[in-house]
């Protein structure tokens, strides 16, 4: 037996029309998807296609963080040791040297 696909309808006027009322009024997308009977994604899609919704955009931590050779920095004034002495340590993984420069810190 050949397996059956389900074909989406898609968005008819009316259900466009209830979207874009429904959105400028600030509901909730899921009480605009239970109106219209469609799932959250299919009508997250159909709002940003319509320029009706915009992802929140996400910021990156990568500004606040520190890079590897400034964990290590830390680790060598924390400990008395010069950089040069443990600048291998770049193989570590961040994680660690973050981890290692917290435990450090909670000692000072």
């Amino acid at each position: 037996m050949a397996a059956t696909s389900t074909k989406t309808v898609p968005y008819t006027e009316a259900q466009v029309a209830t979207l874009a009322e429904m959105k400028a009024a600030n509901a909730s997308i899921e009480a605009i998807a239970a109106a219209v009977g469609k799932s959250t994604r299919s009508v997250i899609a159909k709002l940003a296609q319509l320029g009706l919704y915009q992802a929140k955009s996400r910021e990156k931590a990568t500004s606040a963080t520190k890079t590897k050779a400034e964990l290590i920095h830390d680790i060598s004034k924390a400990l008395n040791i010069p950089f040069e002495d443990i600048q291998t340590l770049e193989a570590a993984q961040k994680g660690a040297l973050q981890t290692l420069v917290a435990a450090l810190s909670a000692d000072h």
